[in-house]
């Protein structure tokens, strides 16, 4: 990952400020962990701004601006978004839109959940999100979180199951019935957590890791080995989240209660280090959508109701071109002071020109550059320290000519940073 930053030579302060542009088969950016990612609902589209959850709104974030992707279907329930979700994860990765997805399901009515027809998570998988638990519903100890087709011979349930000591479990759908596989890991009602699960298929050893990371805690996993229980018979047909079953009775009221900021799934089995990049994505000062080769992760920019776009506001309010509509967008954010004084990465990827089209992009009102369609799409400026402002900058991409500059996803950061600005060199080895 590139990352901004300093060189300390002994005897005295250097600094050393290095483009690293890394095109390496779809790797460019620091949360390039997503680019792969079968489905992410970020929770942050509140098209009615009324804070209730209409099945329109549970999008997935890769697809939003074509309606595509694998959105829900089914929604039961009484949804509410929150703010009430942290800005900063608990491993250090940014929040999505500011707001969140809240479970408050009752017994005496249909828990929360919806459902997403035709997603099917494979027998090596990776589900992770960003959590708060609230406890079990009324009378249960069961709070079911990620149903992927599971009746007993295939499929699996992800979620919480104990009465008195409370564990987040798989139960795995074999041949012979349900399979219980815990971690052995303590829980506070209320806490919030990155989390996630990685299936692994691997013949006669498989296994599932859980990965955690605590607010206030640390990185931690714990992998379960489960035999030969992971096959094709774990394989699901649809997804429900939020409980076992749709209904006001029986299994439908095994049902989570809590908050998810964002949820992600793979069909792969993510690495530990992959997970942790997860947790913390995103390292770069700023960054927008992700390198898939589509910019649907982002609004139509006839739709957008603003040409100005500040990180941190969900990715459905970033236009995802500049046209005849909307000649120009503009990204809005602030630079601490320490931040100013670096020189800085700006990537970009385009995702497509109109025939003569030519894309300028200027910061602060002072151009970069202006690329055109034969240049290619993917492109990268070392801007700097003395172009940036402490506190507010802004960074246009303006169109000229041809009928559309599209792009896929842009970040701000990008160069390396080497030892620590503490008047103390003791941080790298000796010349000798």
């Amino acid at each position: 990952m590139n990352r901004s930053g300093y060189v300390r030579s002994i005897g005295a302060v250097v600094w050393m400020i290095v483009c690293l542009t890394v095109w390496l088969n779809g790797i460019g950016t620091s949360a390039a962990v997503y680019d792969d990612t079968k489905a992410w609902w970020h929770f942050d589209y509140d098209a009615n701004s009324n804070s209730q959850v209409e099945l329109a709104e549970i999008t997935d974030q890769l697809r939003f601006s074509n309606g595509g992707g694998y959105k829900a279907t089914g929604i039961t329930g009484s949804f509410a978004w929150t703010t009430s979700v942290p800005l900063v994860g608990p491993g250090g990765g940014q929040s999505y839109g500011g707001t969140g997805l809240a479970f408050t399901p009752a017994a005496a009515s249909n828990p929360d959940s919806f459902s997403v027809s035709g997603l099917a998570l494979s027998a090596g998988a990776t589900v992770a999100t960003r959590m708060q638990w609230n406890g079990y519903n009324t009378g249960q100890s069961y709070g079911w979180l990620y149903k992927n087709a599971y009746d007993g011979s295939q499929g699996w349930l992800a979620g919480f199951e104990g009465a008195t000591s409370p564990q987040f479990k798989l139960l795995l759908g074999t041949s012979t019935g349900g399979k219980y596989y815990a971690c052995p890991w303590t829980w506070t009602i209320g806490a919030w957590y990155d989390f996630a699960f990685a299936i692994n298929d691997d013949g006669d050893s498989d296994s599932i890791t859980f990965y955690r990371w605590a607010d206030g805690g640390q990185f931690e996993s714990q992998t379960v080995s489960v035999g030969n229980s992971i096959s094709s018979s774990t394989i699901g047909g649809n997804t429900l989240i939020g409980s076992e079953n749709t209904g006001a009775s029986g299994n439908g009221l095994k049902a989570f209660s809590g908050t998810l900021d964002n949820l992600a799934v793979w069909d792969r089995t993510l690495s530990a280090s992959e997970i942790h990049e997860v947790f913390g994505a995103s390292h770069s000062v700023w960054s927008v959508g992700v390198e898939d080769n589509s910019p649907y992760d982002m609004q139509h920019e006839s739709s957008v109701s603003d040409a100005n776009y500040t990180p941190g506001q969900p990715w459905n309010e970033m236009p995802r071109a500049v046209s005849a509509s909307l000649p120009s967008a503009f990204v809005n954010f602030d630079l601490t002071a320490e931040q100013a004084a670096l020189s800085q990465v700006f990537h970009l990827d385009l995702d497509g020109f109109g025939s003569g089209a030519t894309a300028e992009v200027k910061l602060n009102g002072v151009s970069l550059g202006s690329v055109s369609q034969a240049e290619g799409t993917q492109y990268s400026w070392l801007i700097a320290a003395n172009k940036f402002q402490v506190g507010s900058n802004t960074l246009e991409i303006s169109r000229t000519g041809g009928s559309y500059v599209a792009w896929d996803w842009m970040e701000l950061g990008g160069s390396w940073q080497l030892g620590i600005d503490d008047g103390d060199h003791a941080d790298e080895l000796h010349s000798r």
